[in-house]
Formats: C-alpha cells, structure tokens, sequence
C-alpha cells in the first residue's frame, strides 16, 4: 500500500508539472521580428541584441523570435507586413518607406541636419516620439527608437571626388531620397538599390561608387575590396535613425509591465549599440586606411554650396507634403532651441579634436 501511495504521489507530481509546463508555453507570448539587414551586415547587431534583451527581461514570458532579412521576407516589405500582422516587430530605416509619404525620410535621417545626439534630445524629449507615433499610425504601426549609428562614412567610389565638379556624370547608389535630390542638382545620376545589391553593383562597375553606411558597416560589406577612394563628409546623412515598428494590435494585447520591458530593451540597445558602432569606427577607420582606401574631403565652399541646394530642396518639399512640412519644422525649432547650447558649448558639443593632450610617460 505504501509503495502504491508513492507511486500516486509520483504520478500526481508529473501530472502537476507537466501541467504547468503547458500552461507556461500557453502563457508565453511570441513575437517573430523581421530585420532590415542580412547577418553578415553589422546593423543586423542591433536587431540582435534587442531581441536578445527583451528575451532576457521578460523572465521568458515574451519571446522574440529574429530572422534576417530575407530569410522569412524581404526587408523592404517590414512596414506593410507589421501593417497586416504577418509579423508582429519589424526594423525600421524610416527612408525604406518614402514612397508613401516623404516625411518618413527626415525622420530617418535629415541632410545636413542633426547629428545623433540632436536626434536622441528630439525624440525623446523635443516632441519627436509624438511626430513618429502620429506617421507611423497611419499604418497600423507602434514606433520605438531601436539605435543610431552616427553620421555615415561617405561614398566609396572608383574615382576621386574632390571638388562638386567631381560628382558630375558619376551614376552613384544612395539610399535616401533627399540625398538622391541633391545629387541631381549636382550633376550626377542617383541609383536606388536595396542593401542586398550594392556590393555587386559597385564591384562589377554598374555604378561608379555608392554610399551605405558607417566605417564599421561598410567594412562588414567589403567596400575595401572593390572601391579605392572614399569621399567624406557624409553631407546627405548626419545621422541614422533606425526604429522598431509593432503591430498595433499585438502592441495593445501586452501586459503593461510587458510593454515597459520593451520600451527599456529599446532604451538599452539605443545606449549600447550606438556608443558601439561609434566606438567600432576607430578600428574600422584604420583598417579601411592599411587596405589602401584613400579618405577625400570637400572644401568649405563645396559644402556651403551644398547647404544652399539641401535648403532649396527642403522647402521645396515641405511645400508640397503638410507631414513633411510638420516634421521638419519641429526639427528647425528645436535646432533653434539649442543653438544658444551650442554656441557656449562650442567646440565641445558633442566632441571635438580641437584640444591639445598631453604627452604621457
């Protein structure tokens, strides 16, 4: 009888378990996540490690499932696929989805305009979250900023461009649309290709020279394999904004306590991630310089010339579009706002190589 008792009370125990198992699992919410960039591109880093945290955060009670780009859609199909709900997260490159409505473009990334840091201080407290809920909205999407990478690299290119003459003629891939504008006026032929196909397109000479990223990204392409000069600065993007777009409706069914996981693991990679890819341009820099690559800069006067045309095009647009003309003048404001800042700060703001170090021994 007593071993018959122990055997009920095993059996029960199981029982017991396996119930909670279950209930567990059922209890567990999944999420799958669909990224902009293949693996082998080092922005997949910061899809990466957000999923990774809020895994971590949620005790397992939200799982995030990632797939790269590619692997269960393109990337470019993020917005319309969160829209409908085949996916519940995606990354988000707000200029991936100007053919919509061209104010997704500056809140991507605005030329000649904010560095990182400006656009960290907007979002988060200059009214730019509300700007970002009220167009991503519009398609059904929660908007979260997910990490920055700082001002790009520049254009990698078979020929030198020193001068504004340089540009002339010259077919080169760029990714924003008010980046492709200018150049225009510049007298060469903007290409638009998807991430996937720049490499290719540059090696074989398709077109002249493209622009993609930071010095850490654009090392994890192989731009130091197929392109000999690299024209700095990246005038057309001083900053990346990349997001995190949710399903509105999977956005509505998490737990509140949920819900702030996700908005500190958004918070948390946008801290790591960015200072990581900052921090990964020395290494980067040095190495694209031992592969041989030649760093060329515009002058002054180029740039000003430059800063006239963005200016032009600007205003042009914001003539024609209510949202891109609301975004960009809440960007105007709060640059006028801190200018006073920056002027007192000057030339500190934000860092600067205009200090003498001393020699240590």
């Amino acid at each position: 009888m007593k071993m018959k008792s122990m055997q009920v009370s095993a059996i029960l125990a199981l029982v017991l378990l396996t119930a909670s198992m279950v209930c567990a699992q059922e209890s567990m919410i999944r999420w799958k996540y669909n990224s902009l960039w293949p693996v082998g591109i080092g922005l997949y880093e910061g899809d990466k490690y957000f999923c990774e945290t809020v895994n971590k955060l949620s005790n397992g009670r939200l799982k995030i499932k990632l797939y790269p780009s590619g692997q269960l859609l393109p990337g470019y199909q993020n917005l319309d696929a969160v829209k409908k709900g085949t996916i519940q997260c995606a990354g988000d490159f707000g200029s991936y989805w100007v053919g919509k409505n061209t104010a997704f473009d500056i809140l991507a990334t605005t030329p000649m305009g904010m560095t990182w840091i400006d656009y960290m201080l907007w979002i988060y407290h200059g009214g730019g979250q509300q700007l970002y809920d009220e167009l991503y909205g519009q398609y059904g999407c929660k908007w979260l900023l997910q990490n920055f990478t700082p001002i790009e690299a520049g254009i990698r290119t078979h020929k030198p461009i020193r001068t504004l003459e340089d540009y002339k003629g010259l077919r080169l891939r760029m990714g924003s649309l008010f980046g492709q504008k200018i150049l225009q006026k510049l007298g060469a032929s903007p290409v638009l290709l998807d991430g996937s196909e720049v490499y290719e397109s540059v090696a074989r000479k398709v077109v002249d020279g493209a622009e993609f990223s930071i010095a850490t990204v654009d090392w994890t392409l192989g731009f130091q394999n197929i392109t000999k000069y690299w024209n700095a600065p990246a005038w057309y993007q001083t900053a990346i904004v990349l997001g995190l777009i949710i399903n509105q409706d999977a956005w509505n069914e998490l737990p509140d306590d949920l819900k702030e996981v996700v908005v500190q693991a958004s918070r948390a990679t946008t801290a790591y991630m960015s200072s990581w890819f900052e921090y990964g341009n020395i290494k980067a820099t040095k190495d694209f310089q031992n592969a041989g690559t030649e760093i060329t800069h515009l002058d002054q006067e180029s740039m000003k010339k430059i800063s006239d045309i963005i200016s032009e095009v600007l205003a042009e647009e914001a003539e024609k579009n209510p949202d891109f003309k609301k975004v960009l003048s809440s960007q105007i404001q709060f640059m006028k706002d801190f200018a006073p800042v920056r002027n007192y700060e000057s030339p500190f703001t934000f860092g600067t190589n205009s200090i003498s170090l001393p020699e240590l021994k």
